[in-house]
């Protein structure tokens, strides 16, 4: 099965004091990674009654200067009462770019998902909610095994077979091509965002794309690290293998 991997992910988590423990990136298991957004990629702002969110409750209101946030800060109806505070703040991915101008990408959301959908709730018209990774990682996770089916026949006597043809699938997919390594997890370019103020809402920008991100997250995590959470991996200076090597993007309306 095709499976969208998170361990590329930018960690998120407050950093407003020296004290802050950063959350890790989280490794996918076999599923459909959750996650960022759409073409224009507008978030309604919505406040509530004390102007505060439980995210800020632990170490007060969001600088955006000292905090980067994950793939889901970048979805419609997660994070919108944040509005103007997070504005400037970069954001990991997990292989989607709503704003990407390539002709595959805009194929994918206005032909695919724009003809065969007419709204995905709670966000509205379904061709800007095309990269959501909710709608992103089922699409590519069905086309995956239909090809894999294709390639044993439809015989699924033996899942096996299924699971070898599954390993050799590669899709040339709407953000990039997708292949799984040796643990069936995806192998995928993965884009840096930064959300922005447009109009009064919050909104998303696509900045940079990072190709053949694995789920070791640059050798980060392997069979013989501490399973990722609050204490680990540490906060260490890496040389990851894709540092300096971010790729200029095309994007609607830039």
């Amino acid at each position: 099965m095709i499976a969208l991997t998170c361990a590329a992910c930018s960690q998120a988590q407050t950093n407003n004091s020296d004290t802050s423990e950063p959350a890790s990136p989280t490794i996918n298991e076999g599923r459909a990674a959750p996650a960022p957004t759409v073409s224009e990629n507008i978030v309604e702002n919505v406040s509530l009654p004390d102007d505060r969110t439980p995210l800020e409750e632990p170490k007060g209101p969001i600088d955006p200067k000292k905090f980067q946030g994950n793939l889901f800060w970048g979805t419609p109806g997660q994070f919108e009462q944040l509005g103007p505070r997070v504005a400037d703040v970069f954001i990991g991915g997990a292989g989607t770019a709503g704003d990407l101008d390539t002709p595959a990408a805009q194929d994918y959301a206005n032909n695919i998902i724009g003809k065969w959908f007419t709204t995905i709730k709670p966000g509205g018209d379904a061709a800007p909610q095309a990269s959501s990774t909710f709608t992103y990682g089922y699409y590519v996770n069905t086309w995956g095994l239909i090809k894999g089916l294709e390639a044993v026949k439809g015989d699924i006597s033996d899942q096996s077979k299924l699971q070898a043809a599954l390993a050799k699938t590669e899709l040339p997919a709407p953000y990039g091509n997708i292949k799984l390594d040796d643990n069936r997890q995806a192998v995928l370019t993965v884009f840096d965002q930064q959300l922005y103020q447009k109009s009064g809402k919050l909104a998303v920008k696509t900045v940079k794309a990072i190709p053949d991100v694995d789920q070791t997250f640059g050798g980060t995590f392997g069979p013989d690290t501490p399973p990722p959470g609050r204490k680990a991996p540490t906060c260490e200076k890496r040389d990851l293998p894709w540092v300096g090597k971010g790729q200029s993007v095309k994007v609607v309306g830039g």
